[in-house]
Parts: C-alpha cells; sequence; structure tokens
C-alpha cells in the first residue's frame, strides 16, 4: 500500500491544490484498500469452504464449516490491512502539494 499510495502522489498534490480536503485523500486510500481486502477475503473463505472438506481429517475440535473461525479471521484480516494503510494514508493527507507536483 506504501508503493501504491507512492506512486499515486502526483494526483494526491493535484487534488490537494486543487481543494480537496485532506480527510478525502485518506478516502481514497482507504476505499483502495478496502476493496483489495474485500476481494482477498471473498477468495480466501470461498477457498476454505472448498478446503475444509479435504482436510476434514486434521481439523482438531473444529466443525468443518465453523462461523466463528471465518468471522474471526475476516475480522482480523481486515483491522491488520487497516494498519497497514493507515501510515500511507496520512503521508499522503499531509502531502504539499507543491512539492508533489514538481517531484516527477
Amino acid at each position: 500500500m506504501s508503493y501504491t499510495a507512492q506512486q499515486r502522489t502526483r494526483e494526491f498534490g493535484i487534488r490537494i491544490a486543487l481543494g480537496a480536503r485532506r480527510g478525502k485523500v485518506m478516502v481514497l486510500v482507504f476505499h483502495q484498500v478496502l476493496i483489495l481486502t474485500l476481494a482477498g477475503s471473498l477468495i480466501g473463505v470461498c477457498a476454505a469452504v472448498l478446503l475444509t472438506r479435504v482436510l476434514t481429517k486434521l481439523l482438531f475440535n473444529v466443525s468443518p464449516l465453523d462461523a466463528t473461525s471465518f468471522l474471526t479471521s475476516v475480522v482480523l484480516l481486515g483491522l491488520i490491512s487497516v494498519a497497514a494503510c493507515l501510515i500511507p494514508a496520512l503521508r499522503a493527507a499531509h502531502l504539499d502539494p507543491v512539492r508533489a507536483l514538481r517531484s516527477e
């Protein structure tokens, strides 16, 4: 996410120079993370449901379709994604537009 936000530095600089609020720039970064996290979670849950049928003998004291395990993993992944995105989002929101436009 840091690399992606850095690649969009010029875009963020233009948006800030044209009057975009810093919160809106943060929302742009978080929006991208949300899409990636939801897609990854959906693919992961679908794969896990399919694989639990195959790996039933390796699951000890857990039912193959334990909703708590699936929900906990999705929530944990979401929290980690937000935490990983926080620093790049803050950095993008506090860009100096002049420096961002001159960087390239």
